[in-house]
């Protein structure tokens, strides 16, 4: 159910990376799994169909890198606010998306 994100964690390097965490980010988006990171993915993500152990890698992965003083997140300022710009940029693109095959 959440292919994306649980493939992630056989792949990842778990060192601070933007262009890694920035992939994880867009890919809790897409298997709809955001959750305001200051919150904790046990807190958050406990009633939904992800795993215990999916939920504690999450949290783990948020924790111990998505945070890390080393990422720089520029225009986005934190992991939250470059997760709600690709959250917008997929809305928009599916709602461009469906316009295109409705006429």
């Amino acid at each position: 159910m959440f292919y994306q994100t649980e493939r992630f964690f056989n792949l990842t390097s778990n060192k601070p990376c933007i262009h890694e965490v920035k992939c994880f980010i867009k890919m809790l988006v897409d298997d709809g799994l955001l959750y305001h990171f200051d919150d904790g993915a046990k807190n958050c993500l406990s009633d939904t169909a992800a795993s215990d152990e999916l939920i504690n890698n999450i949290d783990n992965y948020v924790n111990n890198v998505v945070f890390h003083d080393d990422l720089e997140w520029g225009a986005h300022e934190c992991p939250f606010g470059y997760a709600l710009f690709y959250a917008d940029v997929l809305q928009k693109r599916n709602e461009a998306y469906k316009r295109g095959f409705t006429k």
